[in-house]
C-alpha cells in the first residue's frame, strides 16, 4: 500500500462533524440532549468544529438555548475567526440520527489515536527502540483510547475565587415550616433528598406537597409519576386545584428507563425549571447496565446526584428501604448500601401502630412522624410528629419546640415552646432571621398556615 494510504486525514468525516453540529443546534430532543452529554470536543477532526462544540457545552452549562442566533452572537464576542466555520455548518444538512453520529464519531476519534500511537510504535523501532519498548508504547495509547483518564486539576485558590465572585447558593421554602427551619430558609439547589417511610405512610404526598407548593410560587415543578395512574392523581387533587398551579406543575408518566429520565431532566432544566420529583426508585428501570442488581441501582443515585450537582436542581426520590435495613434499624435505599453516600439528605416517614376504638376505627389514622437521617446542607437531624390529612393529601400540625429554636439562635435567646395551634407566622420569621443575607426567596405570607 502507498504511503498516502495511511494519512491521518483519511479517519475522519468532516460532513458528518458539520451535521452532526448543524443538528445540535436545529433540534432541541432527547437524542441531542444525550448527544452533548457523550460528545467530547477531541472527538472533532477539525479544530474549528470542536471549538465551536465547546462553545455550544458552555452556552449549555449556562442555560441557553443553543440556536444559531445564539451561538453566532457568542461567536462573535469571544471567537469572530469561527464565524466563516459556522456559515458553512448552516449550509451543512442536520444529520437525522443524533447518536449514531455520535457514535460514528468517537470510533474515528479512537482510530486516530490508535494511528498516532502506532506510527510512534513505528518510529521507534526505525529509531534504534527496543521491541519491548515499542511494544509498550503501543499499548499505553490502546489503552488510552478504552478509558478516560483525568487530565486537569483545579487548586483551592482558584476555586475560591470562582466562588466570591459568584452569588449564595439559592434556596426555596417547601412551605412545611418545621422543614424549612431545619433548613434556614429551605432546601438549597444542587441536592439529590431521599424519601424514605412506612408503606402507606405519605411519601408521595409529602413529596407533591413541596412540588405544589413551589409551583405556587410560580416555579415550574417536574413530578415523575410511575407509580400509580394519572387520572388516579389528578381525581385525589381536585380539591387542592386552588392551592397549586396546575399549569406550573408538570408530569411525566412514560420512559421510565434511568437515560430516559436523564435527558427528560436536562431538557426540563435547560428550560428552567429546577425542582425534580421521582415516585419512585424501584419503578425506574436501567436496561443499559448489565452488572449485578446492586450495581444497577447505585448507578441510578449517583446519575441522579450528578445531574442535581451540575445543573443546580433539587431532585427528590421515593426510595424503598432493603428488608435488611428495616430489620436492623438502618436506613438505606433498597438494594443497594452504597447508594445512600449519593443522597444529601434522607428524610423517613414513619406510621405508627394501628390502633382502634370501641367502634374499630383507627384512632391514629393520620399521626405521623418526620425522622431527618441525614442533612448534609445544615447537618441538623431532627424528629417530630406530623398529621397527615387524607382529604386535602398534605402534612398539617407540625409542632416546634424550644430545641428548634436553638438550632437557630444563641442559647438564652429562647421564646416559649409553640404548638401546632399556636404557631404563628411571626414564629417562622423570627427563627428565620439567621438566614439573613441567603437567598432563600422566603416569604412566610405564602405559608398556609390553617393547613401547615
Amino acid at each position: 500500500m502507498s504511503k498516502s494510504q495511511y494519512d491521518i486525514n483519511a479517519l475522519a468525516d468532516i460532513d458528518t462533524e458539520r451535521s452532526l453540529l448543524r443538528a445540535l443546534m436545529e433540534f432541541d430532543t432527547d437524542e441531542t440532549v444525550m448527544a452533548l452529554v457523550k460528545l467530547k470536543e477531541q472527538h472533532f477532526f477539525d479544530e474549528n468544529h470542536g471549538r465551536i462544540f465547546a462553545c455550544l457545552k458552555e452556552l449549555e452549562s449556562r442555560g441557553y438555548n443553543l440556536e444559531p442566533q445564539t451561538v453566532h452572537a457568542e461567536l462573535m464576542r469571544e471567537h469572530t475567526l469561527l464565524v466563516e466555520t459556522l456559515k458553512l455548518i448552516m449550509l451543512s444538512e442536520p444529520v437525522a440520527a443524533v447518536l449514531f453520529a455520535v457514535d460514528a464519531l468517537e470510533e474515528w476519534s479512537k482510530k486516530r489515536e490508535l494511528h498516532r500511537g502506532f506510527l510512534l510504535g513505528l518510529q521507534g523501532l526505525h529509531g534504534g527502540d527496543s521491541s519491548l519498548l515499542c511494544a509498550n508504547s503501543i499499548a499505553k495509547v490502546a489503552d488510552e483510547v478504552s478509558i478516560s483518564s483525568v487530565d486537569s486539576f483545579t487548586s483551592y485558590a482558584a476555586l475560591k475565587a470562582k466562588i466570591e465572585k459568584e452569588p449564595p447558593v439559592p434556596k426555596i421554602p417547601t412551605g412545611i415550616p418545621l422543614i424549612d427551619v431545619k433548613l434556614k430558609g429551605g432546601i438549597e439547589y444542587g441536592q439529590l433528598i431521599g424519601i424514605m417511610g412506612d408503606p402507606e405512610a405519605g411519601k408521595t404526598v409529602i413529596m407533591t406537597q413541596i412540588l405544589k407548593h413551589i409551583s405556587s410560587m410560580g416555579h415550574e415543578t417536574l413530578f415523575f409519576n410511575f407509580e400509580f395512574h394519572y387520572r388516579s392523581f389528578v381525581e385525589q387533587n381536585r380539591l387542592n386545584e386552588d392551592r397549586f398551579s396546575v399549569e406550573k406543575f408538570l408530569m411525566e408518566m412514560d420512559n421510565n428507563d434511568i437515560l430516559d429520565l436523564e435527558a427528560k431532566i436536562k431538557i426540563f432544566a435547560k428550560r428552567g425549571g429546577r425542582v425534580v420529583g421521582i415516585d419512585s426508585q424501584m419503578m425506574i428501570t436501567n436496561i443499559r447496565n448489565n452488572g449485578t442488581s446492586s450495581e444497577r441501582e447505585t448507578e441510578k443515585f449517583f446519575l441522579l446526584q450528578r445531574l442535581a450537582i451540575k445543573y443546580g436542581l433539587i431532585i427528590m426520590l421515593i426510595a424503598q428501604q432493603g428488608k435488611e435495613d428495616s430489620r436492623s434499624s438502618t436506613v438505606t435505599p433498597m438494594g443497594s448500601k452504597n447508594a445512600a453516600h449519593a443522597l444529601h439528605q434522607i428524610w423517613y416517614i414513619k406510621k405508627p401502630k394501628l390502633e382502634f376504638d370501641d367502634d374499630g376505627n383507627d384512632e391514629r389514622k393520620g399521626s405521623r412522624e418526620i425522622v431527618c437521617y441525614k442533612n448534609k446542607q445544615t447537618g441538623v437531624h431532627f424528629s417530630k410528629p406530623i398529621q397527615l390529612d387524607p382529604r386535602r393529601l398534605e402534612f398539617r400540625g407540625v409542632q416546634f419546640d424550644e430545641d428548634d429554636h436553638r438550632s437557630n439562635r444563641s442559647v438564652g435567646s429562647g421564646r416559649p415552646k409553640k404548638n401546632a395551634d399556636e404557631f404563628d407566622v411571626q414564629y417562622v420569621e423570627y427563627v428565620m432571621e439567621d438566614a439573613k443575607g441567603v437567598q432563600t426567596g422566603f416569604d412566610p405570607s405564602q405559608l398556609d398556615m390553617p393547613l401547615l
